[in-house]
């Protein structure tokens, strides 16, 4: 219904601000950890100069051993060299999941892809 060049822009601009709200909730989460906003719920824990630092390097290695297993999952199933990983088609079809599975012909994660990442933009608005 758009034309291409207002969907391009479009398209640019709502990962722009997908971009900058992960970042944006980074750094509210980083704050919130450390004692910021009037009413953090950590100061209804038991001893929580202890416990809540021993709760954040907890996450923290949680979230980097996903994130290496991910990142080591995805070295393994889509050499370096695929075309797909320098598209510039800007949809789910980039992602290296999204890559793997079309080359071994399963050809609907893109579009479950796409789907999920729709989903959670409407959920926020």
């Amino acid at each position: 219904m758009l034309l291409v060049s207002i969907y391009g822009e479009l398209e640019f601009v709502f990962a722009m601000l997908k971009i900058a709200l992960i970042v944006r909730v980074n750094i509210m989460s980083i704050c919130i950890t450390a004692g910021a906003g009037p009413q953090v719920a950590a100061a209804e824990t038991q001893n929580p100069r202890h416990n809540i630092p021993k709760a954040a390097k907890r996450v923290f290695w949680r979230f980097l051993i996903f994130y290496l297993i991910t990142i080591f999952m995805m070295g393994l199933i889509v050499p370096s060299n695929d075309k797909g990983l320098m598209s510039n088609s800007g949809d789910a079809g980039a992602s290296p999941f999204a890559i793997a599975a079309n080359n071994v012909g399963i050809k609907t994660v893109p579009s479950i892809i796409n789907a999920v990442v729709v989903y959670k933009c409407m959920e926020r608005w």
